[in-house]
């Protein structure tokens, strides 16, 4: 919990340096990656982290 305006210089920084969450509950999830789980067309599963 940073305080820190994810839309900064500063806040790009400290996301960059590892895994970070905004103090502001209201912004969109910030997702870091992506993975897919199973895969049988046309129902996939995706796994968020």
């Amino acid at each position: 919990m940073s305080g820190i305006s994810p839309f900064t210089q500063a806040g790009f920084e400290l996301a960059k340096a590892g895994l970070w969450k905004p103090r502001d509950h209201t912004l969109p999830p910030i997702v870091y990656g992506l993975k897919l789980l199973n895969f049988k067309a046309p129902c996939f599963d995706i796994g968020t982290y």
